[in-house]
C-alpha cells in the first residue's frame, strides 16, 4: 500500500493524473454502448463477410455469386447489417464503418 501511494503521488506530481491498475482493468472490461463498439463485434460471421464485400464496393448480385448464395439471402444479411447499428442505407453503413 505505501508503494502504491508513492507511485500515485509521483504520477500526479509529474502528469497531474493517476489511475490505479485495478481501476484501469475495470475500465478496460466495461461494456460500452453498442454504437461505440466496432461494427464487426456485433455481426455474425456471414454478416461480417458480406460487410467486407460491401466495403470492397461489390453489389448484391456480385456478392451472391462470390458466396454462392441467393440475392435474397444477401439482401437479408444486408438488412441485418444495417439494422443492428440502426442505419438506413449502405452509405450510412460505409460512413459508420469509417
Amino acid at each position: 500500500m505505501p508503494q502504491t501511494m508513492l507511485e500515485a503521488i509521483r504520477k500526479v506530481s509529474t502528469t497531474g493524473k493517476y489511475l490505479s491498475p485495478a481501476t484501469a482493468e475495470q475500465i478496460a472490461f466495461l461494456p460500452g454502448p453498442i454504437e461505440q463498439n466496432p461494427i464487426e463485434l456485433i455481426l455474425s460471421d456471414r454478416e461480417r463477410q458480406i460487410f467486407h464485400l460491401i466495403m470492397d464496393g461489390k453489389n448484391i448480385k456480385e456478392i451472391a455469386k462470390e458466396l454462392a448464395i441467393s440475392d435474397k439471402t444477401v439482401s437479408t444479411h444486408e438488412y441485418n447489417l444495417l439494422n443492428k447499428p440502426g442505419l438506413k442505407s449502405v452509405v450510412e453503413l460505409v460512413r459508420y464503418a469509417l
